[in-house]
């Protein structure tokens, strides 16, 4: 009987401390996926949830036209583009254009990125697209290279484009990536906000040194930003959270304009023109061009409606730039407003 009792005690025992790491075990792994623990981006990347498919045509026409200007005025043989916040090469199409525009000219292209699953899914667009890799080595992020800010990841080339995926680790945000991503280029663009997913002014304006550095005399940058016309129920959410002091929930967002968006993990920054000008400014830039990219988000965006936004986009633009609307009302009723930033003469 009491052998029995024993064994009874015994199996109770060996359950209890199975249960007990299964339990520290499914704890540890919550904490390892949590959001603090894991890169947004990915997730989007992940879930299909983030925006595929092309600009809407108001910024592919700046795009294309600017750089057309560069490429004619410049005679270039050879054309540098960096797609700051590049994801998972949904800006791609714009590097395909100029290469049917323009055959004879050799485009080298690098997308440059936070998010390693949405590089990885570009890189697979790419091959099934017919582009070849140099290296025999697949995709590997920064975050499996030791102390590397950012890794050169992988060439791929196809008639005349060539391709270089760049990841970037976030906390290398704002750091100096000269040496990555190189110098002479002449066009950089950074679409759908990208730009304003950097956290504190004084980073944003470190990293359009940075870029600055690396571009051409001559060259341009281009930034596609949010502004409040798009995002006043996330503003005003936020303008209370700062009010009340709540750090905890604000995280980054803790300077004027900022929110966060896809259930409050993404930094995000509402722009004005004013601080577009003051950017470029303590940049070392000028601004050369600014006007409406969008009145709607990329994500509401279909075939019906994109024409009607670039002629609407267009109007406002052209009767800001003569002074005939107030920028206040252009910034409170568009989704997104651009500049164009360029060296002073």
């Amino acid at each position: 009987m009491k052998l029995k009792s024993k064994n009874k005690w015994r199996n109770i025992l060996a359950i209890s401390i199975v249960v007990t790491l299964v339990l520290f075990g499914a704890i540890y792994s919550i904490r390892l996926i949590s959001p603090h623990n894991i890169n947004p981006y990915n997730v989007k990347y992940s879930s299909g949830k983030y925006i595929d498919g092309a600009l809407p045509a108001r910024e592919s026409s700046i795009l294309i036209n600017n750089i057309s200007d560069i490429i004619n005025n410049e005679k270039l043989n050879e054309l540098k583009i960096l797609d700051f916040g590049s994801g998972d090469g949904r800006h791609f199409y714009i590097i395909k254009k100029l290469s049917i525009l323009y055959p004879e000219l050799n485009i080298r292209y690098l997308a440059y990125d936070l998010s390693e699953v949405g590089l990885k899914n570009f890189q697979n667009t790419l091959v099934a697209e017919g582009f070849k890799s140099y290296v025999s080595h697949d995709f590997i992020n920064s975050s499996e290279v030791t102390e590397f800010k950012a890794y050169k990841a992988l060439d791929l080339k196809k008639d005349n484009i060539t391709a270089t995926l760049l990841h970037v680790s976030v906390s290398s945000v704002g750091q100096d990536i000269t040496d990555i991503i190189g110098k002479d280029i002449n066009v950089i663009f950074s679409m759908y906000g990208s730009f304003m997913s950097i956290p504190y002014y004084k980073n944003r304006v470190s990293m359009l040194k940075t870029l600055a550095r690396s571009l051409d005399k001559k060259g341009m940058i281009v930034l596609d930003t949010p502004s409040l016309g798009g995002l006043k129920t996330s503003q005003k959410k936020y303008n209370k959270l700062r009010a009340e002091k709540d750090f905890k929930r604000l995280g980054d967002a803790v300077e004027e304009g900022d929110i966060k968006i896809a259930s409050d993990e993404i930094y995000y920054h509402i722009t004005t023109f004013d601080e577009l000008r003051r950017l470029a400014k303590d940049s070392g830039l000028i601004m050369k061009e600014q006007g409406i990219t969008g009145i709607k988000s990329p994500k509401t965006f279909n075939k019906k409606i994109n024409g009607a936004d670039k002629v609407y986009a267009s109007l406002m633009s052209s009767l800001l730039s003569l002074g005939l609307v107030p920028e206040k009302y252009v910034e409170d009723n568009t989704a997104y407003i651009y500049c164009i930033l360029e060296f002073g003469k």
